[in-house]
Order: structure tokens, then C-alpha cells, then sequence
């Protein structure tokens, strides 16, 4: 097959037409900022159309295949649309990929083409036939070979995304555009999203957390989207928060331990804010507690997992334990196997995925007769609220002991002098396995004040043999740290 998506397809104009009926509701409301400015409904949705055309007349194949990878700006909104409008597969692909991740999405996927920032155009690694500079937007399209083989995504699909490569090629994610639409409508309902809001995004586009609650959702609630500047630090994300009276932080955990970390951001600028949601890892209790104390407002968590979309939010200020009840469109259960009530968490939403495109069966594979998708994620319900219990086979394995990290995180993390940690499996100098942490940033806390912690706490073999200090954690989109990255950090210590 040639991989591209056939001409009967109704997949990519199908949410197009969805987003663009939503953006012509809103008419002249703020929707969008764009540089600094913020673009009204109507100013979007011409740019948009203005990106469409300029695609077009590029005379690019039907239906091309087009990854992704761009820096999370208003820009990348009016990109992807565009991108959409002019009938063509969005793949968003997390910026931090790197060459071999790179490569295999190109190979495994076929795509045709490939939209990066314009000032990595030299650097960009992948090989291609030309290079295009847009005028509507400061982007370049790469136009690739494409060779062998490659399924074709399905007629329906609107959007395909990916797993984080952590551990491996990236799995590219089918989602056809009625579950795109569900899992935003499904968010805006759930959650209480309206045009009286203002989201401020700290997390990339390319993954679920700012996906789901924030590209679609904000168009269909008439609501206002920013993006925190990139890197964003606590000092840019607290200026945001104070400049456009942002009701909704969208953050990873990282974020907010930086947040809570600061001690020189003015509280003032919190003070519109009513949602501060948080996902993609478990967020240390102690750093919860000193964000609310500190600034009134509960960390909302969101679960939700790549393959389905959102699955639970807690919006009730008074509840500060567990990930909240399911939203609209899902349905939770437990594959309890122990006396606790203790089991795999079992989900079946409106917003799940087709299948994944590269690595045909696996997806089929996760789910139950029935249809539930296997998380992976151990967990029980009480009173209707979903708690996490670790995962299935995610601990690290030393000497025999399973070890879970974020136990021994969790014990770090509370410490005044750090913002961010990651767990490591390593070798010492004579080849033994050792726990290899690493922590930023340096000169805030003593190696010996954290192993101090640490033994008071937990069993001696939880402590690490390794303790390595750097200047930040390299993460993916998603907030899991990337672990060849981090390793190549250590190694410039």
C-alpha cells in the first residue's frame, strides 16, 4: 500500500469542519494569542483558511501524510487546522524525538512530509527531496522520500499520535476524528470548560494531556488559549498566569515542583486561577499541599492514557485524594485479583483509539473480549473515585528486589533544594547493578542530606549507589524523563 489515506476518506475534513463550525460560533470573542497578540474566533479561523491555501497551492498529493513537529505555540494551532482543512493526516510527533525516533516514524509510518520550526531547517536529521518556508506561519515543510511498504491509515482517521519512545520505536496512535471530537466534548462537559475561561498550556501539543483539554475543547467551550513560553519556567509561567488571568493551568507535575520551589513569584498573579490540573505522573503529595497552602487552589488531577483519551478528573476542590470520578463517555472496572479490591484498571471510552498504525494487532491485543483497554495501571474505585496502586511489572529489578521508584521519588521530591528527579537502573565501576539518581538542580542540596532522607525512611538497599546532580531532567512531551538523554547528561558531569 502506498500509504496515504484514500480519496473516499472523511477523516481529516470531517474535524475540520467540526473545528471551523466551532471557531464561526465565537465570531469576534479572543481565542487564540498568537505572538504575544490575542486573535479573535474570527481572525483564527481566516488564518487557518489562509494556512489551507497556501498548502494547497503547493500542489502537494491528496491526502499526504504530514508529521508534526513543532514547538507548542499559537502557531502550531493554526498549523494543524490548517493542515486539516486542506485535507491532509496530521502525525504529531513530540519535539524532543530525536534522530532514531525520527527515522523509525518515518519508515514505519510513510509519511510524505514533515512541518518543523524554520530555524531547524539546516539541522533537521531526516533527509529530504525540498524545502519549503511558509509565509502564513514560521515553519518550513520538509517534503521526504517515501519507500517500501507502509499500511494506510484508516479512511475515518483525523489525527494520529504517538507513545513517548521511552522505551522504544514511538507507537503511531490512529484516532478517528469522531473520537477526537468526543474526547474534547467529553472534557468540556465533565470538567465545566466556558467561555468565561482562560487556559494557559504548559504541556505540548503532541501529547494527550494538552490534546485532549486544550486544541479542540477551547473551541468548542469558546474559551481563551496561551502557551507557556519555552522552557517554561516558573518565573514565564507565573508572568502568564498574572498577564492574561489565566483560570486553567495545564502542567505537568515538573511544573508545578517548580512552582512550589520558587520563591520569588508573585502570588498575586494566582489569583484568577481556579483549575490547576496536572497529569502524566504521580504528583508528590507534599508538593499538592504547599501549591494549595501557598496559593489556594487544589491540583485537579487528569488520568488518561494515550491509547483512549480522557478517563477521570477530580473538579471538587474539596476532594485532595485520588484522580477523581470518570467523565462523560467513560467506563471504568477492575480486573481485581486480590482481597483489597486491588487490580488492573480496565477503560472503555468514546474517545479510544483505532489502532496503531506501525505495529499492526498490538492495540487489538490490550483489549478485553469486550472491548476494555488493559492500562497497564494497578488501581481501585472507592466511592466512585479511582485511586493508582503502581503499575504491572513497572518497578526496577536490583539484585533480585523490585524496587518502585516512585517511592523512592516520592522521598526526594520533598526536599526544599530539589525540582526535579529521576530513578535509574546503573552499573558501578566494577559492573554491579546499582540505583542511579539523579537530581536537579545542583548546589541546592547535599548528596549527603538526600541519602540521610532516604535511610531514614526506607530500607537500606532503596537508597542509591549513584547520586548524580544536573542542571534539569531532559523529559519527553508527555513529562517522563528521557532516559537516554538523561544518561548523556550524567555524562557531561
Amino acid at each position: 500500500m502506498s500509504g496515504s489515506v484514500p480519496e473516499s476518506s472523511s477523516g481529516p475534513r470531517r474535524l475540520a469542519a467540526y473545528a471551523m463550525a466551532a471557531l464561526a460560533r465565537h465570531g469576534e470573542r479572543p481565542a487564540l494569542a498568537v505572538h504575544g497578540t490575542w486573535l479573535s474566533y474570527a481572525d483564527v479561523a481566516g488564518r487557518i483558511r489562509a494556512y489551507a491555501k497556501e498548502i494547497n497551492d503547493l500542489a502537494m498529493p491528496e491526502h499526504s501524510l504530514v508529521g508534526v513537529n513543532l514547538k507548542t505555540t499559537g502557531d502550531y494551532v493554526i498549523a494543524y487546522y490548517g493542515l486539516l482543512c486542506a485535507g491532509h493526516l496530521p502525525f504529531l510527533i513530540d519535539v524532543n524525538f530525536q534522530r532514531g525516533e525520527l527515522d523509525a516514524i518515518h519508515e514505519g509510518c510513510g509519511l510524505s512530509h514533515i512541518l518543523i520550526d524554520r530555524g531547524r531547517s539546516e539541522t533537521f536529521p531526516l533527509p529530504r527531496r525540498r524545502t519549503v518556508s511558509l509565509t502564513m506561519t514560521p515553519h518550513a515543510l520538509l517534503e521526504l522520500a517515501v519507500g517500501g511498504n507502509h499500511a494506510a491509515p484508516l479512511p475515518s482517521t483525523g489525527t494520529c499520535r504517538f507513545t513517548t519512545g521511552t522505551t522504544g520505536c514511538p507507537k503511531c496512535i490512529e484516532f478517528a476524528s469522531e473520537v477526537v471530537i468526543a474526547a474534547a466534548e467529553n472534557w468540556v462537559e465533565g470538567t465545566g470548560l466556558d467561555s468565561d475561561d482562560c487556559i494557559l498550556c504548559a504541556a505540548a501539543l503532541s501529547n494527550g494531556l494538552a490534546f485532549n483539554t486544550s486544541l479542540l475543547a477551547t473551541l468548542i467551550s469558546g474559551a481563551r488559549l496561551c502557551f507557556a513560553s519555552s522552557p517554561p519556567t516558573p518565573s514565564r509561567v507565573a508572568a502568564a498566569l498574572a498577564a492574561d488571568r489565566i483560570t486553567r493551568l495545564v502542567a505537568f507535575p515538573a511544573i508545578y515542583q517548580s512552582l512550589v520551589a520558587a520563591t520569588d513569584i508573585d502570588q498575586s498573579g494566582l489569583l484568577e486561577l481556579r483549575h490547576a490540573i496536572s497529569a502524566g505522573a504521580r504528583l508528590p503529595q507534599e508538593i499538592r499541599d504547599r501549591f494549595t497552602a501557598r496559593w489556594g487552589v487544589p491540583i485537579s488531577d487528569y488520568y488518561g492514557v494515550a491509547e483512549t483519551g480522557p478517563i477521570t478528573f477530580e473538579p471538587t476542590n474539596e476532594v485532595n485524594s485520588g484522580l477523581g470520578r470518570p467523565l462523560p463517555g467513560c467506563t471504568l472496572r477492575i480486573d481485581a485479583g486480590k482481597d483489597n479490591g486491588i487490580g488492573e484498571v480496565l477503560v472503555h471510552t468514546t474517545s479510544m483509539a483505532s489502532r496503531y498504525l506501525n505495529f499492526p494487532g498490538l492495540f487489538e491485543q490490550r483489549l478485553t473480549a469486550d472491548g476494555f483497554y488493559r492500562t497497564g495501571d494497578l488501581g481501585l474505585i472507592d466511592d466512585g473515585r479511582l485511586f493508582l496502586n503502581g503499575r504491572i511489572g513497572s518497578g526496577l529489578n536490583l539484585a533480585g528486589r523490585n524496587i518502585d521508584p516512585e517511592e523512592i521519588l516520592g522521598v526526594v521530591m520533598r526536599s526544599p533544594g530539589v525540582t526535579d528527579a529521576c530513578l535509574m537502573e546503573d552499573v558501578d565501576d566494577l559492573g554491579n547493578p546499582v540505583l542511579h539518581l539523579v537530581v536537579a538542580p545542583p548546589g541546592r542540596v547535599k548528596r549527603s542530606e538526600i541519602v540521610s532522607m532516604l535511610r531514614a525512611e526506607l530500607a537500606p538497599y532503596k537508597t542509591p549507589g549513584r547520586i548524580t546532580f544536573v542542571d534539569d531532567i531532559p523529559r519527553s512531551g508527555i513529562g517522563k524523563p528521557v532516559l537516554s538523554a538523561v544518561r548523556a547528561a550524567v555524562a557531561r558531569q
